[in-house]
């Protein structure tokens, strides 16, 4: 499939971010999961997390406060993974904070995930 577009990201917590995402425009197939990958640097760590096929987001834990991660989204359905979405760079803050994500607002509310349509 082609890339996830319009990834974005707001930090939750000190050490939480949410990536929110939009489908590719080329699905090629039915999309099976997207895989959010997680790379930081310093030392350079790479981490994987599995999101269903109908979900555009997902709650990217274990991060450091005030470290840089860059994160980009792929698409994958029976004939493999697709192209990498643009990548982005997250940094996780002492006090989260809410983000416009492609007409939904993410807002964290103690341990509860709220999506609000604008």
């Amino acid at each position: 499939p082609g890339p996830p577009a319009g990834v974005k990201s707001a930090a939750s917590t000190s050490s939480v971010v949410f990536v929110s995402w939009l489908p590719p425009l080329k699905l090629n197939g039915i999309i099976r999961k997207y895989i959010v990958f997680c790379s930081n640097l310093h030392p350079t760590v790479m981490s994987e997390f599995e999101a269903s096929p109908d979900v555009y987001f997902y709650r990217v834990p274990n991060l450091a406060r005030n470290r840089k991660y860059s994160i980009w989204v792929v698409a994958v359905t029976a004939a493999g993974r697709g192209n990498s979405s643009e990548t982005i760079t997250v940094e996780p803050r002492a006090k989260g904070t809410g983000c416009l994500c492609n007409s939904v607002t993410i807002e964290s509310w103690e341990s509860k995930l709220m999506l609000l349509k604008d």
